[in-house]
């Protein structure tokens, strides 16, 4: 909610807005039942909750092993980036250490880049992104020249 700029005491009445399907449904629920015992919500226990019902520990667990084991595969840098930060999100202790995050996002490029980049200090993941596709491409630009001066 801090993107929209929404004062502490708005938050989960904007944010709720957002809801749709079960979320809704489970609001509704919530809501009556906190409102009758406890007065309103307040955000932070609205997330606690709202990631208890539809983030059960199964889920974040998975999560976890996926990340473990998402490698790049026949992605580009970027493809492979955009599945990694869809799942990073679901483990907060990588998502939120910037050393961690880049260094799980190495562990799953192609071999070559990350041999590459193992010459490197990990700073922060933007910077390991950054230079993994400045490799992946110059692996290109080198396969095309290859290409182009008649290699196989």
């Amino acid at each position: 909610m801090e993107a929209f700029e929404v004062l502490a005491q708005d938050c989960v009445r904007y944010g709720t807005q957002l809801l749709k399907g079960e979320a809704q449904i489970w609001w509704k629920g919530v809501q009556s039942a906190c409102i009758a015992t406890h007065g309103p919500l307040f955000w932070a226990e609205f997330v606690r909750q709202f990631e208890w019902r539809f983030y059960p520990a199964t889920f974040l667990d998975k999560m976890k092993l996926d990340l473990n084991n998402y490698v790049r595969d026949k992605k580009i840098v970027a493809e492979y980036e955009i599945g990694f930060n869809q799942i990073v999100h679901f483990v907060p202790h990588v998502a939120h250490d910037e050393v961690e995050k880049a260094r799980q996002f190495r562990r799953g490029l192609k071999p070559i880049i990350r041999h590459v980049l193992g010459a490197f200090t990990i700073t922060d993941f933007r910077s390991m992104v950054e230079q993994a596709l400045g490799v992946e491409m110059q692996l290109m630009y080198t396969a095309d020249l290859y290409k182009s001066s008649g290699g196989e």
